[in-house]
């Protein structure tokens, strides 16, 4: 019996050693294979957002640049929250390499090609960026004027409209509706002031797409100074309508006294005596004297019609005051 516990001691103290250092090969083992692992799946998850980091596709309108924006700030999320893992792994495989672990030379190899992929994955990102902003801002230049052109074009037929009222309500109302456009006017200028700034940062900052974006606020500030000669025309076109169509009704309204004033004019009783004849006399000599104040106020008014108005109230005013006069002249006993 004491032969057999001599034997099993001195057999098991003989495998200690081997299968201690057995279990110290296979946990090296364990350790580097799970590094490999880790390292593998990291440069995996990195080779699957490669291509969206490293692709050239901006965008052609507003719409297309903010979707690709929107789905590169998703990417730039996934990165900033993947970045604890790849920190782990890296670290993980420095803890071996101070361990000196018996492949540490494999495992340094494994960890820079892990480290270098991220740094490049990451600069991709951020490139990308750059010129998903470039990009962004001159679709929002070019959204914003092709915005402005269409107000622009829908202004320009309005101030070269040729209706000017065709009396007087109509032509108030389209100087008040004028006067609106003006304000837009206004407004508007301060728009492409403020995109003249942004193009010329734009341009400063050397903007791949400079040329067009330069010419493009060329036409901008060109389109808005026709605009604004065409609004100062129409202004005065209506405001002149206005005026005529003011003038006009008051030349009925003295057309019509007029014609009540012919009929005493005309009459053959002069008075009962000088007196009775001065009073009509008078009244009638100043309001002629307005009459021909309207007259000659609009006498080289540009349009024809209130220039024939002029004239037709001109000449049945002549033979109203001839009347007068030659009444005033004439003596109850004549």
């Amino acid at each position: 019996m004491c032969h057999i516990k001599i034997i099993k001691t001195r057999y098991c103290s003989s495998l200690t050693d081997p299968l201690k250092k057995r279990r110290e090969k296979l946990e090296e083992a364990l350790r580097y294979h799970t590094y490999n692992f880790e390292v593998d799946n990291e440069l995996q998850w990195i080779r699957e957002r490669e291509p969206a980091a490293r692709s050239d596709t901006l965008g052609q309108d507003l719409h297309t640049a903010q979707s690709l924006d929107k789905k590169h700030k998703k990417l730039e999320g996934e990165l900033t929250g993947h970045q604890p893992a790849i920190d782990h792994t890296l670290a993980t495989g420095e803890k071996l390499i101070e361990e000196n672990h018996p492949r540490k030379d494999e495992i340094q190899k494994r960890r820079q090609e892990l480290r270098t992929a991220w740094d490049g994955l990451h600069d991709l990102v951020v490139q990308r960026r750059k010129k998903l902003d470039l990009s962004l801002k001159a679709q929002q230049f070019f959204f914003e004027a092709s915005e402005i052109e269409s107000w622009m074009a829908e202004k320009t037929e309005l101030l070269s409209s040729a209706d000017v009222g065709k009396d007087e309500d109509a032509a108030i109302k389209l100087l008040t509706k004028h006067k609106a456009v003006e304000l837009e006017l206004d407004t508007y200028s301060g728009l492409i002031t403020e995109m003249g700034n942004m193009s010329q940062a734009m341009v400063s900052s050397n903007h791949p797409d400079s040329k067009v974006i330069t010419q493009r606020q060329q036409l901008l500030t060109q389109g808005l100074k026709n605009l604004q000669k065409l609004a100062t025309t129409r202004r005065q076109r209506l405001v002149d309508s206005v005026s005529r169509h003011e003038y006009l009704r008051e030349a009925e309204s003295i057309l019509a006294w007029i014609s009540e004033q012919m009929v005493t004019a005309t009459s053959e009783d002069y008075g009962q005596d000088y007196e009775h004849l001065l009073v009509p006399f008078f009244f009638l000599l100043i309001y002629t004297s307005f009459v021909y104040s309207l007259i000659y106020k609009f006498v080289s008014f540009p349009l024809y019609r209130s220039y024939k108005t002029s004239l037709k109230i001109l000449n049945c005013v002549s033979p109203l005051v001839r009347n007068v006069l030659v009444s005033a002249t004439k003596s109850p006993a004549d």
